[in-house]
C-alpha cells in the first residue's frame, strides 16, 4: 500500500494498522514530508480508496499525518 501511495501522491509514507475481531479498526498514514502537488482533500481519499483497495474494507478511522523538521 505505501509503494501504490507513493506513485499516487509521489511520497512514500509509513503506514500502521489495528485489527480487532476481524474487523479493521485503524490506519495510520505518515508522510516524511507535505506532498506539494496534491490537496490535502486528494490526499485523503486517495489514501481512503488505497486501503480500501488493500484490506478489502474501510476502517473505523484513518488517521494522515505529516512530519514537520523545523528550520534553524
Amino acid at each position: 500500500m505505501a509503494v501504490d501511495l507513493e506513485e499516487l501522491i509521489g511520497s512514500k509514507p509509513f503506514i500502521g494498522f489495528n485489527w480487532s475481531n476481524g474487523s479493521l479498526t485503524a490506519v495510520s498514514v505518515n508522510f516524511d514530508d507535505i506532498p506539494q502537488d496534491k490537496s490535502l482533500s486528494e490526499i485523503s481519499d486517495l489514501a481512503e480508496l488505497s486501503i480500501e483497495k488493500q484490506f478489502n474494507q474501510v476502517p473505523n478511522k484513518i488517521v494522515i499525518s505529516f512530519t514537520i523538521t523545523p528550520s534553524d
